[in-house]
């Protein structure tokens, strides 16, 4: 795609506003439902004047992350980018404006990352997701991945260059899920909202919600709590999803330069304006490590931050970026 029309589309994402301005706890009515969506627990919270108001602006942020999970879902055969990773190479195809305005994301933070986050990998992310892989199998898949085996047309539309190409959205479409549907929520009547959707979470409006970290894998160790305030934190990790090979365990979350897992055992949090982007570089940030991925966060997303919990000589530690003064450690 051209860089007018990266422009023109990212434009185009619904954000919700922040508006100014107390709420009164007192004449608010604060709802909580909680349900499993992309494949994971999704809770709702929002305040609103009534409580009718309030289950009505959680109805409507549900139905519109049901709506989204039949287009990003790869566990669905039916879904959008599933039929477009089964698309004929050489021939265009054109997403809806959800996939199209998502594939343009993903691809101006690949560029932005310098390739750590990368949407192209689903091929090797697919062999992930089968459990089981030969040498062969995976050299064959990597060279299908990258950003070379596909073309993004100015008009939206996408080609597929090679028989095995194919995108995953994996690691920014639950925050656009998120953004999406707070807006739902918003126009449907929500004064406040808070969302944890699977382990990342959008707060706006209200007061601040506060993110515990927990050490990796060992559930109820919160190590240190961060506030959050009207935006969205995602953490990434190793420790949920992965694989045991005859080599030891291989994460779910890969180094696309590489085209192999990264050998992390810690975790990131990232605090960003919105649960898209805090998705993506929470993804980029794993990739990267600390020392280059602070350097990174500073250099191109000043008002973003973020948390590594990190194990060094058996105990693990917490590195905050610059800036980040109100953590509260726990241990």
């Amino acid at each position: 795609m051209t860089s007018a029309t990266l422009s023109k589309i990212s434009a185009a994402l619904l954000f919700v506003p922040i508006m100014s301005g107390g709420l009164v706890a007192g004449e608010l009515a604060s709802v909580t439902r909680v349900r499993m969506a992309m494949g994971t627990l999704c809770e709702i919270t929002v305040i609103s004047p009534s409580e009718d108001a309030s289950l009505g602006a959680i109805e409507e942020a549900f139905a519109e992350i049901r709506r989204l999970e039949t287009i990003f879902s790869l566990y669905q055969s039916g879904s959008e980018i599933s039929r477009l990773n089964r698309s004929p190479v050489g021939k265009a195809f054109q997403p809806s404006e959800d996939l199209a305005r998502l594939i343009v994301e993903a691809e101006k933070y690949r560029r932005r990352t310098g390739g750590a986050f990368d949407s192209t990998i689903e091929p090797l992310m697919a062999l992930f997701r089968r459990g089981n892989w030969t040498d062969a199998e995976w050299e064959k898949a990597s060279e299908a991945a990258g950003p070379g085996q596909w073309q993004f047309h100015g008009n939206g539309s996408v080609t597929r260059l090679h028989e095995g190409a194919g995108l995953n959205l994996d690691g920014i479409a639950k925050g656009y899920a998120l953004d999406q549907a707070a807006v739902k929520a918003f126009r449907a009547g929500a004064a406040a909202l808070r969302f944890n959707f699977g382990g990342q979470v959008l707060a706006l409006q209200g007061d601040p919600y506060v993110v515990d970290l927990e050490a990796p894998g060992e559930a109820g160790t919160c190590l240190v709590s961060v506030p959050l305030r009207n935006g969205s934190a995602s953490t990434s990790s190793q420790k949920e999803r992965f694989v045991e090979r005859p080599g030891g365990r291989v994460g779910h979350i890969l180094d696309p330069k590489k085209g192999t897992s990264v050998p992390s055992s810690g975790a990131v949090t990232v605090l960003a304006r919105t649960g898209t982007e805090a998705d993506a570089l929470s993804t980029a940030m794993l990739v990267l490590g600390p020392d280059a991925g602070f350097a990174f966060l500073k250099e191109n997303f000043p008002e973003a931050s973020a948390v590594y919990v990190l194990k060094a000589d058996g105990k693990w530690t917490v590195r905050p970026s610059e800036g980040l003064s109100d953590l509260v450690f726990k241990q």
